[in-house]
Formats: structure tokens, C-alpha cells, sequence
């Protein structure tokens, strides 16, 4: 998955991408604080898989706070 090549390391450490269904990446955060900062990033981060991937593949991200271990 993109995520891991187009956000921070830091991003990682707190989240784990769940699935994509109708363009839209769920996203299990490690904690409400992650959760609400990841909001605000949520274009920029959109905007760098599209342009990764060559077209508009995403169209928004659904963060959920929850379990990221595997």
C-alpha cells in the first residue's frame, strides 16, 4: 500500500491502514491526539498517494482510533 512510502516515519509508528473501499483509506490510529492532528493532514496526504500512484485513486481518509499492532 502507498501508505507507507508517502507518510513520515512518525506517521507510521501511530497507524495502521486498514482497507480501501470506494476510493476511501480506513485508517486505525493509535490515539485520539494522533487521530485529530492526522485530520488536518489528511489532504496533503491524499494528494501525495494520487500523484504516487499517477491518478485519483483516494479520495478521503477515515482515521478510527483503535488497535495498530499486527
Amino acid at each position: 500500500m502507498l501508505w507507507d512510502e508517502v507518510v513520515s516515519d512518525t506517521i507510521k509508528k501511530h497507524t495502521k491502514p486498514i482497507k480501501i473501499q470506494r476510493k476511501i483509506i480506513y485508517v486505525s490510529v493509535d490515539n485520539s491526539v494522533w487521530a485529530n492532528e492526522l485530520n488536518y493532514l489528511k489532504e496533503d496526504i491524499i494528494k501525495k498517494i494520487n500523484d504516487k500512484s499517477g491518478e485519483k485513486v483516494i479520495t478521503d481518509i477515515k482515521f478510527k482510533v483503535g488497535d495498530i499492532e499486527e
